[in-house]
């Protein structure tokens, strides 16, 4: 049943499910066999049950042993089925084994030679019909045959009357002929092919603006000489296809050239009057029709089609960059939202370590306020102001960022020694991070330089705050400055845990965070603000690191010109 080429179903006579089905028959239908056992075979045979018992009494009726249905697949192609059924006890249950083929292709070639016969009995029937008819019809001939020449002969006579009657009305047809070719402003010609000898009408003559006889004397090079060299060759062509018989007509459309220099377009017609024995062309004949008007009127027509499709493609353009800018604001939009509810995260667990050191050593001073040593007061007070220095960071960096995105920060440039204000930060993260050395060079540095004091303080101190945060404890922190092409550049290196390769670029992005400093606290704010001050100044600020080796930033910073002229005096002494 599984390994067996023939589509086979057993089918439970009672409710018409489908017990099983051989992969045949998945095959044939188009569904599994799972899918299948879970079927009815009502739900693939299309007729209804009273087609079906019409079926089956007609096989009965016929004596054959199998029935004919349609059955339709997963696909939803409907096919026409020779079903051969027969009982059969299988696991305790009598079903019915149904072998199925597929007679689709069968029926329609039955259908197409029982047509055929059809068709070639009732031509037999009528070219019997038309048999017997000629043999009455030879009969009567025969007997007409002695009358006929009898009259013959009085239509001999008839005949010539009716010959001088017939050419009075040929010369009257060409007369009429060539009043029509003139009405409908046609020209004409008349060519021997074999001679090159041609004969033109004056109407033809007036389309390219001559008179006939200014054109003699004319044979078929005067046409060759007026014709486009382009169109020519198209000409040339139609002609050979009409001379090998592979067109019935000649027609093409040239241009010609007018009396006055233009290019006029014409409608080319003509076909072979007169043939060789042998094949071979003899005469031809044609019209000649100005169709300039019309062939402008398509030009412009194009021009306008041209115009429009590129306008639609201009249009078209614009609604893709737009959907693609579009696409890429919304991911912007999303990205940023993420970053701000981590950066919502991170602040929260900032805010909470700081308040935490604040409440711990409240109580220690609280519960042991009368017990406890001056020198540990002092302590837990230098405890407490470091918490508070980083919690009011906090609020500085959050209310700056909050400040930049509603564009409110007031940018104040006054003549500041950059030296002395490096030096104090310096100073202060001496005493704030004693774990860390931090070796300065700066005596370089200008002594005076027009920068906002506050934000370029804010700027150094991320910097060094990020250098004792992401290094480990007695590490040297390099600070240097020097004068670079009218810049002051001052440098901030670290050994600590340095930044992955792939993370480089997004490094001054806001809420970015690189992912070797998960784990460290921070908002992933302080590189963009300081990104952003520094750009106010007209500067720029750059990053160098190896992964697990450290960290280099670079702030540069434009001298003003008394800064300048301060360096040159320097320079000179």
């Amino acid at each position: 049943f599984d390994k067996h080429s023939a589509i086979m179903l057993m089918i439970d006579p009672k409710n018409g499910a489908i017990a099983d089905a051989n992969p045949a028959a998945a095959k044939f239908y188009g569904f599994s066999r799972a899918r299948l056992k879970a079927m009815t075979i009502q739900q693939i045979n299309t007729f209804s049950r009273k087609q079906v018992e019409e079926e089956r009494n007609l096989a009965a009726s016929e004596g054959r042993n199998f029935f004919i249905f349609r059955h339709k697949l997963a696909s939803g192609e409907i096919r026409t089925v020779e079903v051969r059924t027969a009982p059969l006890n299988f696991d305790g249950r009598t079903l019915v084994y149904s072998i199925i083929r597929d007679i689709s292709e069968e029926r329609k070639a039955a259908n197409s030679l029982w047509h055929y016969q059809t068709r070639l009995e009732e031509l037999v029937a009528q070219k019997t019909k038309e048999a017997e008819a000629f043999n009455r019809t030879v009969i009567q001939l025969m007997i007409v045959a002695l009358v006929t020449l009898i009259i013959l002969i009085i239509s001999l006579i008839v005949s010539l009357n009716k010959t001088r009657k017939t050419k009075q009305e040929l010369a009257d047809a060409e007369r009429s002929q060539r009043e029509v070719i003139w009405g409908t402003n046609a020209g004409t010609w008349e060519w021997n092919i074999e001679t090159g000898e041609t004969a033109f009408n004056r109407r033809w003559a007036d389309i390219i603006g001559y008179r006939l006889e200014e054109l003699e004397p004319i044979d078929i090079n005067t046409w060759i000489k007026l014709c486009h060299p382009d169109d020519l060759k198209r000409s040339q062509a139609e002609l050979e296809r009409i001379f090998s018989r592979e067109s019935d007509h000649y027609q093409c459309e040239i241009r010609m050239r007018h009396k006055n220099g233009s290019w006029i377009w014409v409608l080319d017609r003509g076909n072979v009057v007169e043939w060789a024995p042998d094949g071979k062309p003899l005469r031809m004949s044609g019209t000649h029709q100005d169709v300039t008007d019309r062939k402008l009127n398509e030009e412009e027509l194009r021009r306008h089609r041209d115009h429009l499709e590129e306008l639609v493609t201009e249009r078209t353009l614009e609604v893709e960059q737009k959907a693609e800018e579009l696409g890429r604001a919304l991911e912007q939009e999303k990205e940023y939202s993420l970053l701000q509810q981590r950066f919502v995260s991170l602040v929260s667990h900032e805010l909470r370590t700081p308040l935490a050191i604040i409440d711990s050593a409240a109580q220690r001073l609280m519960r042991k306020r009368n017990a406890i040593a001056p020198e540990q007061i002092g302590e837990h007070v230098k405890k407490v102001r470091l918490a508070v220095k980083r919690l009011i960071g906090l609020i500085d960096i959050t209310l700056y960022t909050s400040r930049l995105d509603a564009g409110k920060i007031e940018f104040s440039p006054e003549p500041h020694n950059l030296q002395h204000v490096v030096r104090e930060l310096l100073d202060r993260y001496t005493e704030i991070a004693p774990s860390h050395v931090f070796n300065s060079d700066i005596d370089n540095l200008p002594g005076q330089i027009d920068i906002d004091r506050d934000l370029i303080e804010i700027v150094f101190n991320n910097l060094f705050s990020n250098a004792v945060k992401y290094s480990p404890e007695n590490t040297t922190i390099q600070v240097r400055g020097r004068v670079e092409n009218g810049h002051a550049v001052i440098s901030v290196a670290d050994g600590g845990i340095g930044i992955p390769k792939d993370d480089m670029n997004n490094m001054f992005k806001r809420f970015f965070r690189a992912k070797t400093a998960e784990g460290y606290r921070g908002t992933g704010i302080g590189l963009n603000i300081s990104k952003e001050f520094v750009e106010m100044h007209d500067g720029d600020i750059r990053v160098e690191s190896t992964e697990g080796k450290g960290t280099t930033f670079t702030v540069r910073l434009p001298l003003s010109q008394a800064g300048q002229d301060m360096v040159l005096q320097k320079e000179a002494v």
